[in-house]
């Protein structure tokens, strides 16, 4: 391990880490520092903690279960559509499958956005400390969110057909969406842009007509 850390550079990251300069967002009481005797901005790790492990933790559990809600919802109501004999072996026996695949992105943008926000409230005073945080919070959503239908259909329900399904609408809908991502909404903005100049250029080619078609006050 210590071989490694000097082949790779890292072995005094530790001593880097506390000579750091803090993040431009971090906050905090200034003070005569005891390591370098320079002024710098201190902030109490005990508080960083109690953010962390008494809201954040809770935080983070509680959009982890929203997520097995969203699944047993789903759930749910493929039972329910298999009972009734109108949706039976029909397409319309795989809509709770499909409302759930579209659910998981958008439960995703919205915890990043969540995560984001907690990080940033945690206050930490490094680049990599605040990395750390906000990838092990991104990371544990993201595995738990997109393949918790698969490990607790397999493991806990034992319903191969199931699996089979929901695992063909998540990867279909999936590349629909990362396609869409990628390359739809890229050339919608891009033709409203283009739209929103033509719209600016004849606003001004008009008032340029109305401008000349207006007599000189010496004729």
């Amino acid at each position: 391990c210590n071989l490694l850390r000097v082949r790779w550079g890292v072995m005094d990251f530790d001593d880097r880490e506390i000579l750091a300069e803090p993040r431009e967002g971090f906050t905090g009481k200034r003070r005569i520092s005891p390591i370098t005797g320079k002024e710098e901005i201190h902030s109490r790790g005990s508080k960083r903690f109690a953010k962390m492990y008494l809201v954040s933790l809770p935080v983070t559990a509680s959009c982890l279960y929203i997520c097995f809600w969203a699944l047993t919802v789903s759930i749910a109501m493929q039972d329910y559509c298999q009972e009734v004999y109108i949706c039976r072996e029909t397409p319309l026996s795989r809509f709770p499958s499909i409302l759930y695949s579209c659910t998981i992105p958008v439960l995703g943008h919205l915890y990043r956005y969540v995560a984001q926000t907690l990080t940033e409230w945690e206050n930490h005073k490094t680049h990599s400390q605040y990395r750390d945080s906000l990838i092990i919070k991104l990371t544990c959503f993201h595995f738990i969110n997109n393949y918790l239908s698969l490990f607790y259909i397999f493991f806990w329900l034992r319903d191969l057909p199931r699996l089979k399904q929901y695992l063909q609408t998540l990867m279909i809908l999936t590349q629909l969406i990362s396609t869409t991502a990628e390359i739809g909404l890229p050339y919608l903005s891009a033709k409203y842009a283009l739209y929103k100049a033509n719209v600016a250029k004849l606003q001004q080619t008009s008032v340029r007509k109305k401008t000349d078609e207006e007599p000189s006050p010496t004729a």
